[in-house]
């Protein structure tokens, strides 16, 4: 029986969060969704910064399509690696895209093609997911009703329809109060390694035979900066460059939605067993990894399952699952790696013939 889900996750960033989009001079700018929110009888404008869901969404089919190449031991070329983490490429001639009939096989055998998504020759085929946007849990939404306290069964998105009623219900942050917008961002500056600054660099520097040459150059910047003249920054022997990112400053209170429709109980295990994988790598979101940006703790605060809906009404008010970020064995994963390992023969076969 088909089945519709909804996940709501807890998203704590422990390091600096960069996703960017845009710059004004050196600073990189976070990515941002404007807002209107009425205060006091007046509508302001408010910017709220975001994580894309399509960034989430990516991060855990690379979990996906890295589990199922391990565990049918396939090792892809570039178009079956491209065809498992981004379901194919858009082709007007239709060379390079998804094979019709394969595609509806390997969704079958392994759910990442019907779950995430794939490309049917010019045509993008949208998956069972929907992964909303990663904000932070401020109070100035959650005053203003654009972000909730908690969720109930029945007002999730169904059909594209916000319903309401009665049924069990998904706290957020459980008594916890809403972050201030303002305190959620930061903006940190780097600098651009100087080899001057390293004592290793001026040695290597001597033995090139550039030591006179940087010496000579700085003695002849002290003297202009003596005669009172103006020395441009690039003009400096420092190779230090500042750079600027905005960020979501650790331990900034997150959250998101996670929806699955129509979906087999393998394909609910899929999600669920990429998801815990993401988090038990990490949980990395955004930019930055060189530094260790963007690790974040995640807390599935809860998930609720309804009967597939007849219209837009569901069936049922929606039952309630208990589901736990440590305890990655649920009865649904432990079904969708059982069907994994006994399909990794035909998984390999079709793989192979893309």
């Amino acid at each position: 029986m088909l089945r519709d889900y909804t996940l709501v996750l807890e998203i704590t960033p422990t390091r600096p969060l960069a996703h960017g989009e845009g710059a004004v001079g050196n600073v990189q700018l976070f990515r941002r969704i404007k807002i209107p929110i009425e205060r006091d009888g007046q509508w302001i404008e408010e910017e709220i910064p975001e994580v894309s869901g399509a960034a989430l969404k990516s991060a855990l089919r690379e979990e996906g399509a890295y589990d199922i190449l391990r565990t049918c031991e396939i090792d892809p070329t570039k178009d079956q690696l491209r065809f498992l983490m981004k379901g194919g490429r858009l082709s007007k001639g239709g060379g390079n895209s998804v094979n019709l009939d394969a595609m509806r096989k390997i969704a079958e055998l392994a759910p990442i093609m019907s779950v995430m998504g794939a490309m049917d020759d010019s045509y993008s085929r949208p998956g069972k997911i929907r992964v909303g946007s990663v904000q932070p849990w401020c109070k100035e939404t959650v005053e203003a009703g654009l972000a909730p306290r908690r969720i109930r069964a029945l007002t999730v998105l169904v059909d594209g329809k916000e319903l309401s009623g009665g049924g069990e219900t998904v706290e957020l942050y459980p008594g916890k109060t809403p972050i201030p917008l303002h305190m959620s961002t930061q903006v940190i500056e780097r600098f651009a390694h100087d080899m001057m600054s390293s004592p290793k660099g001026r040695v290597l520097l001597e033995r090139g035979g550039m030591s006179k040459e940087i010496e000579d150059k700085s003695a002849a910047l002290r003297v202009r900066r003596d005669r009172g003249e103006k020395v441009k920054s690039k003009e400096k022997v420092s190779e230090a460059m500042p750079y600027s990112y905005e960020v979501i400053s650790p331990g900034t209170p997150m959250w998101t939605t996670i929806t699955l429709q129509d979906a087999t109980v393998i394909e609910w295990g899929f999600l669920l067993s990429s998801i815990w994988m993401w988090i038990s790598k990490g949980a990395y979101l955004g930019g930055g990894r060189r530094e260790d940006w963007g690790r974040c703790r995640v807390r599935i605060s809860g998930a609720i399952e309804h009967e597939t809906p007849i219209g837009t009404m569901p069936v049922s008010p929606g039952t309630k699952l208990s589901l736990s970020a440590e305890d990655p064995n649920s009865a649904a994963v432990l079904a969708y790696r059982q069907h994994l390992v006994e399909h990794a023969a035909d998984i390999r076969t079709l793989v192979g013939g893309m």
